[in-house]
């Protein structure tokens, strides 16, 4: 167990570096100092063929960023889903 615990806290302490998501809706959180929102960013993750590492390329932003954002998706799913799906109808 104690080792799960110190996993936990450092993905914390990950998210907590790089995703400012204090006041927001989970699906309105942003990739702090750089303001591109989670959402936009999980969007061209899940694109076909695309990779964390093209992502971070394309956005100019270190891999640990992009994994933040990529456990903050799947902690907070269903809102960003959801966000999502609203971007994709209009």
């Amino acid at each position: 167990m104690r080792p799960r615990a110190t996993t936990d806290v450092s993905i914390d302490r990950l998210i907590a570096q790089y995703i400012d998501a204090d006041g927001r809706d989970a699906a309105e959180a942003r990739l702090r100092d750089h303001g591109y929102a989670v959402w936009a960013l999980i969007g061209d993750l899940l694109y076909p063929g695309s990779t964390p590492e093209q992502i971070a390329h394309e956005y100019r932003l270190p891999m640990a960023a992009v994994e933040a954002a990529w456990i903050y998706y799947f902690r907070h799913r269903a809102a960003l889903d959801r966000r999502l799906a609203e971007n994709r109808a209009t």
